[in-house]
């Protein structure tokens, strides 16, 4: 009969020693007591343990076995046997112990993390995402839970609980980095940029030589203007041994908007190259390195660039889906309903809504910063608030608008203040979200005294501009291939050409080329459309320091050009397929 005071003793000591990170001597000291007792649950736990620990993950899921067959009702013992089946490949063998652990005890934090980890990994995000959640519940000082669980909301396409998550953890662990720097990406990725840059110098402030966070506060002054601190910024990371991937990127792009572009190249070559497979998943980079090319005149190139870039970027569109919900838009605000409304006449407001649509690229930005400039307009970026309106009517039930008085007061009321209060001598206040082209039948009916600019430009170089840059997937889920955007492009032209015809409110069509053509009578044009008077300082729009937080950032600090007329005469055989797909 084996001592039970040398049994506990040997036991006592392969814990410390694999605590000590001596596995091996741990399985030497339990040796004699695994001989003399081979089916004791207790001993087999702790050879599981030092097995796993030693890489021998086969012997260790034995082990773990054993130990469950003795003690069914041990959730250690069946959490365990989950994690070393997961280390040895074996997926549903894990999922199935750790499901077992968790009807013995639904708050064991083993097996929550675990199996979370592991449908993450299998793209079952959002139940991932639930056991994270119940993870935090039990310990929500966790900051490591939160930064795991703001990475599955962000697959999620759900940036606004990530940054909660993340605003938690860094409440949590204000010391690291990491956390911060991942802020500043999400932030950064919603158009935040101020907001972005503030966590990235936080987390400068944790690690100075944090290679990502310099690369992403430099990213960030790019935007606001400050291009020159930005480079100072990187110069001792680029002159590092082995510069981060983000570092040669922001240089690359720093370099291309400064005109330097064999050098810009260099950098953005060896962001691409980079053997760092997180790195190698990011589009980033491609469409980076496609504008230097097509900037060195080098166009096939270019356009393999952007394609890599939007290969990268997988993202769900439903044409058919998109095309019948324009149907079904259309169908709705007929003749006879909108005939019924009450008539679309100025209200007795200090400031009235000035929509700004368009398909993206098409000089939505470059209309809103020239008007930005008159002292009677306010400009207020894009606003999603009725894009997320009409989302959320079209997933409830297919709708695509409401004759719901409470409805529709509701929506006005959330937009009026989501404005902001009024100013002295303000008479406009913009929303230039190029996408409620779709929503002018909604506006129509919640602010029933707003204006609207339609913005076009030429199609093929709407294209290339679009497949050119990185938009919001789920924003603007068609913009990485040409046939999605000739489906977008039609389908924005039917629906545009509908409004006008339909809905009576006061639209302006303002056409890039000849805007950009003849400036001075293109912003006399708008000012008349908005009865407001001449302002001179509409036509300097790029002194005014006003940050753009759109992919024209660059184009608006700079006088108004023509070069991007005609773009897409480079590419004319590569968008054959949007052109062949668009009606003529």
């Amino acid at each position: 009969m084996p001592d039970k005071h040398d049994t506990d003793n040997a036991i006592e000591a392969a814990r410390s020693l694999i605590d000590r990170g001596q596995p091996e001597l741990a399985l030497e000291r339990l040796q004699a007591q695994m001989e003399r007792v081979p089916e004791d649950a207790e001993i087999l736990m702790i050879a599981g343990r030092a097995l796993n620990n030693s890489g021998r993950i086969p012997e260790a899921v034995d082990a773990f076995r054993r130990a469950v067959a003795l003690d069914p009702g041990d959730v250690n013992a069946v959490s365990n046997l989950g994690h070393v089946l997961a280390r040895l490949g074996d997926q549903p063998g894990a999922e199935d112990a750790w499901h077992k652990a968790l009807k013995l005890d639904p708050d064991h934090l083993r097996s929550l993390k675990g199996l979370a980890g592991l449908l993450a990994g299998r793209q079952r995000y959002e139940r991932a995402a639930d056991l994270l959640r119940r993870v935090a519940g039990l310990t929500p000082e966790d900051p490591d839970n939160w930064l795991n669980l703001a990475e599955l909301l962000q697959f999620l396409d759900r940036p606004t609980e990530a940054e909660a998550a993340l605003r938690q953890a860094a409440e949590l662990a204000p010391g690291r980095a990491e956390i911060h720097g991942s802020l500043g990406r999400l932030l950064y990725s919603g158009g935040e940029v101020e907001a972005a840059s503030d966590a990235y110098s936080r987390a400068l402030e944790c690690d100075p030589g944090n290679q990502a966070a310099a690369a992403g506060r430099a990213l960030c002054l790019e935007i606001t203007g400050g291009s020159a601190e930005a480079m100072e910024l990187l110069i001792p990371f680029i002159s590092s041994p082995e510069p981060a991937p983000m570092v040669d990127f922001a240089a690359g792009r720093l370099l291309t908007a400064a005109g330097r572009h064999e050098e810009a190249l260099t950098h953005i070559q060896r962001a691409v190259a980079a053997e760092d497979p997180d790195w190698q998943r990011i589009p980033l980079p491609w469409y980076a390195l496609g504008t230097v090319l097509e900037r060195l005149g080098r166009y096939d190139e270019a356009f393999e660039a952007w394609s890599e870039a939007n290969r990268l970027k997988p993202a769900r569109f439903d044409a058919a889906e998109y095309r019948g919900r324009v149907d079904r838009i259309i169908g709705w605000h007929d003749a006879a309903r909108i005939s019924a409304w009450p008539p679309a006449v100025p209200e007795s407001r200090a400031v009235v809504p000035l929509f700004i649509v368009g398909m993206p690229r098409s000089g939505t930005t470059l209309v809103e910063q020239v008007l930005a400039c008159h002292p009677q307009i306010r400009a207020g970026g894009e606003r999603l608030l009725l894009e997320n309106a009409a989302a959320a009517m079209w997933q409830e039930s297919r709708r695509v608008s409401t004759d719901d008085p409470a409805e529709l007061e509701t929506l006005r009321a959330h937009w009026l203040a989501d404005a902001g209060t009024s100013e002295a001598g303000v008479t406009y206040c913009t929303d230039k979200f190029p996408g409620n082209f779709m929503h002018l039948g909604l506006l129509r009916r919640v602010l029933p005294e707003a204006r609207v600019i339609w913005c076009l430009r030429d199609p093929a170089d709407t294209a290339v501009s679009i497949f050119a840059n990185d938009f919001n997937r789920r924003i603007v889920p068609w913009a990485t291939r040409l046939e999605h955007i000739a489906v977008a492009w039609d389908a924005h032209i039917r629906l545009m050409e509908h409004w006008a015809e339909t809905l009576g409110l006061p639209l302006l069509i303002v056409r890039y080329e000849s805007l950009v053509a003849d400036f001075e009578n293109g912003v006399r044009a708008m000012l008349d459309f908005l009865a407001l008077p001449w302002e001179p300082s509409c036509m300097d729009f790029h002194r005014s320091g006003r940050l753009a937080n759109t992919a024209s950032f660059e184009q608006v600090r700079r006088p108004v050009y023509d070069t991007s007329v005609g773009r897409s005469r480079n590419f004319e055989r590569r968008l054959r397929p949007f052109l062949d797909a668009i009606p003529r």
